[in-house]
């Protein structure tokens, strides 16, 4: 699949989360960080919610699935660390093309509603997803700095 933007949908994990604590968001977090690095991605919206998680991404479908599979691997091996299964051989996900302006902003807005819609949290967003960044006090803070040139210290933080 050519550069573009996309919609990246993790399959709902039925029966059983992604994310159990405070620590295994953070762990998330850090995956779509890492992934803008390690990928070149550029991400524009995501959402870690319990069972699944949404990202809209620009680079090329293999990037995109790249970050699919980075994610899955950290994820599974903190289900392990956790005394957890790891996610199953089959899991998957749903990459979409998104093929134009009016698409990527339905996609954004979709992605951080999602907690909202789904009573996972309030109107101001939920901490564990972008809508919270764009909705609040930290989106003064970011003001669109790459990941890329933040030093690592703040990178950590």
């Amino acid at each position: 699949m050519p550069f573009g933007c996309y919609h990246l949908c993790f399959d709902r994990l039925e029966g059983r989360n992604l994310f159990t604590s405070d620590e295994d968001y953070r762990l998330g977090m850090a995956g779509i960080a890492l992934s803008t690095l390690k990928f070149g991605v550029d991400v524009f919206a995501f959402d870690l919610m319990p069972n699944h998680i949404h990202d809209v991404l620009r680079g090329t479908g293999a990037q995109c699935m790249q970050v699919f599979s980075f994610q899955k691997r950290r994820i599974s091996e903190q289900m392990i660390k956790k005394g957890f299964p790891p996610l199953p051989e089959d899991y998957g996900c749903i990459l979409r093309p998104i093929l134009n302006d009016k698409e990527l902003k339905d996609q954004i807005l979709y992605t951080v509603r999602n907690p909202y819609e789904k009573d996972f949290c309030g109107p101001g967003g939920h901490k564990w997803g972008s809508g919270y960044l764009y909705f609040n006090q930290l989106a003064e803070l970011i003001r669109g700095d790459k990941v890329s040139s933040l030093s690592q210290a703040k990178v950590r933080r």
